[in-house]
């Protein structure tokens, strides 16, 4: 199917904002909440996004799933993946697709986009606080519903930012490899992850300042650190 279509000649449209994406672990692949379009039979529906991988590791990818319902066994549609700026311009869009879905099914075409890209975009405010947002529009091949129906869901990445003065007593005294141990907490006071700074002969008899780190929370999926 060739053409630009308008938003009213579709069925279903869904929209899902990912807050924080990009503490999203490369190769984790994020799902949507469930939408469920009892206009379509019944039949339900989750977005799923994927960043990075072993094909392109510096992408964004999403994918269009139908999940086990109620509904026919198989459903024939057309679909449109965008991924949108903060004002809804379309950023990176897939051309409109057809396919049927069988239940618990996901579309062979996936929505692809640089993920150096969409950050050249978010440093000109197109996603503030670092909000993916991602739009798919269906609509049925035979025996449409006139009515049309909108629905958005929201999922966030959680993460915690935190300062910390580590002063090291005597620190051009250190002795090669003598290491000087520092554990960083949370505001909940769980310890999160442990450093240690050392010394160690470089090449050309300098000494180079290394620091280990180590993460004591199972929970963690992705840490930066920025020492000055």
């Amino acid at each position: 199917m060739s053409g630009e279509n308008s938003d009213e000649e579709y069925e279903f449209i869904m929209g899902w904002n990912i807050e924080n994406y990009l503490y999203c672990w490369h190769g984790e692949e994020l799902y949507s909440p469930l939408f469920t379009v009892t206009s379509m039979e019944n039949t339900k529906w989750r977005l799923s996004l994927l960043l990075g991988g072993d094909i392109k590791k510096n992408s964004i990818r999403c994918y269009l799933n139908r999940e086990k319902d109620d509904g026919p066994e198989s459903i024939e549609v057309y679909y449109v993946l965008e991924i949108l700026g903060s004002d809804g311009s379309v950023l990176e869009k897939k051309k409109e697709t057809k396919k049927e879905f069988s239940i618990d099914d996901y579309g062979d075409d996936s929505l692809y986009v640089e993920r150096t890209r969409v950050l050249q975009f978010e440093e000109k405010h197109f996603f503030p606080l670092s909000t993916l947002t991602v739009c798919c529009k269906v609509r049925r091949c035979e025996n449409r519903s006139q009515e049309r129906v909108q629905m958005f869901a929201k999922t966030v990445i959680n993460f915690e930012k935190m300062s910390s003065i580590w002063d090291i007593k005597q620190f051009g005294s250190l002795e090669l490899e003598q290491r000087i141990p520092f554990v960083m907490k949370s505001m909940s006071k769980e310890e999160l992850m442990k450093l240690n700074l050392f010394l160690c002969e470089g090449r050309h008899s300098d000494e180079i300042i290394f620091i280990d780190l180590n993460w004591m929370n199972e929970k963690m999926n992705i840490s930066t650190l920025k020492c000055f």
